[in-house]
């Protein structure tokens, strides 16, 4: 089974078997707060940034997404592939990466401008606030725009996405509650058909 098949399996135990092996260890010298790079060794289940590595190896050599660079955690994690590109779009520059990662282009801007973003088969999604209006936004983009691709959706389990989440149904997509394998605030995958 392929990274990506064990990933869109449903089999959230055994994902998380799996990114348990992953060791961020050379990213987290990266980040200049000890807090951040905390989080950058938490287990899978507490923290998604394990998943994220085993996610940038699934989709080695190929390009994918994130929205919302913040601090730059989730961009130190995706870039543990060295031949997967990264493009990390936010709306404001506030990453504090020491050593910003060759194969992460950091971008400021509306993510949906840009036209390669479609044809990439992963993007993550993290932004701020986590009101569920943005996201349900970003999910009727990737319908109008006949999206070929799985999004990863940070926090579905708290704050506005927990009442988000549930009610997001279409007959084209396919949802998989990742939480185990990721973030204690939830990490949920939409598989775009």
């Amino acid at each position: 089974m392929t990274g990506i098949d064990l990933l869109i399996s449903g089999n959230a135990e055994a994902l998380k078997e799996e990114v348990k092996k992953i060791s961020l260890v050379n990213q987290a010298k990266e980040m200049p707060s000890a807090e951040y790079r905390g989080y950058l060794s938490e287990e899978a289940g507490m923290e998604h940034y394990k998943l994220l590595a085993f996610i940038s190896s699934a989709y080695a050599g190929q390009t994918i997404y994130e929205i919302g660079t913040a601090m730059g955690n989730s961009s130190l994690a995706l870039s543990y592939s060295p031949t997967t590109k990264i493009i990390s779009y936010d709306i404001l520059d506030t990453k504090c990466v020491i050593t910003l990662p060759k194969n992460v282009e950091y971008r400021i801007g509306d993510f949906r401008l840009d036209p390669e973003v479609l044809k990439s088969p992963f993007i993550f999604i993290d932004v701020d606030p986590h009101d569920g209006i943005q996201e349900q936004e970003f999910h009727e983009f990737f319908l109008d725009n006949n999206y070929k691709g799985i999004v990863m959706w940070d926090d579905i389990l708290a704050w506005g996405l927990k009442d988000w989440w549930p009610t997001l149904n279409h007959p084209s997509v396919t949802k998989i509650d990742i939480s185990a394998a990721g973030h204690l605030s939830g990490t949920g995958l939409t598989i775009y058909n």
